[in-house]
């Protein structure tokens, strides 16, 4: 767990001070092997609340380090809302997960749809000029195995996926189809493009929807 070199040249601000914090305290062994060790006690439900957010304070400022920053951010939302749920307590903080995926679903889907990326132009420029992309696209195709399907109806069917992700969950009858189309979709999106931890993030949250949480009993005032 001890933070690698390439990690401590990844700090950032501009400032000497802020890097010697980080140099001195979090990006050291004992600073990780303690945010280890509340992660795995709030894990087996010891003092969850309290452990949870002492968690967040450990992993806020691993948040701001270069690499993997969307799904540290993502990951650490997500770990602060559920410290907020109760037992016999109320449903919204795991409403809040599933407003969360939703979001990182929808936002993705909403800024994709333009004339630019659904035309297939803006995957060919950025399959070039991108170093996460795995594959040139810029003869038009988009290679799958033996397939090769066009560029832009590869983007059409991504946005649309998208759409379907951040929409399909909301509804029981439909909600293991879209884990599967979701799981599908970022297999095949790991062969085309790099995007570090946010699609295992992203497949993390299905849980919120997929877990059976009890139902609350509702209370009736007299």
């Amino acid at each position: 767990m001890a933070p690698s070199s390439g990690a401590r040249r990844a700090i950032p601000g501009h400032r000497r001070g802020l890097e010697g914090l980080y140099e001195s305290i979090v990006l050291t062994g004992p600073y990780w092997y303690l945010a280890l060790s509340v992660i795995v006690l709030f894990g087996a439900g010891w003092r969850p609340r309290v452990l949870g957010w002492c968690a967040v304070a450990l992993l806020f400022p691993l948040v701001f380090l270069t690499g993997m920053r969307q799904s540290r951010q993502v990951l650490v939302s997500a770990l602060a809302v559920f410290s907020l749920l109760r037992r016999d307590g109320p449903m919204w903080p795991i409403r809040l997960i599933q407003f969360q995926l939703a979001m990182i679903y929808g936002i993705n889907a909403i800024a994709k749809t333009t004339p630019g990326y659904l035309s297939g132009e803006a995957l060919m420029g950025m399959s070039q000029s991108l170093p996460n992309f795995l594959v040139d696209l810029s003869s038009g195709y988009v290679p799958m195995g033996f397939l090769r399907i066009p560029v832009r109806v590869a983007a059409v069917l991504s946005v649309a996926t998208e759409y379907g992700l951040a929409l399909g969950f909301w509804f029981r009858r439909t909600r293991l189809a879209t884990a599967a189309v979701g799981v599908a979709f970022h297999l095949v999106l790991k062969t085309i493009v790099r995007i570090h931890m946010l699609d295992w993030t992203s497949m993390f949250l299905y849980l919120a929807f997929l877990l059976p949480f009890p139902a609350r009993p509702r209370r009736f005032k007299r």
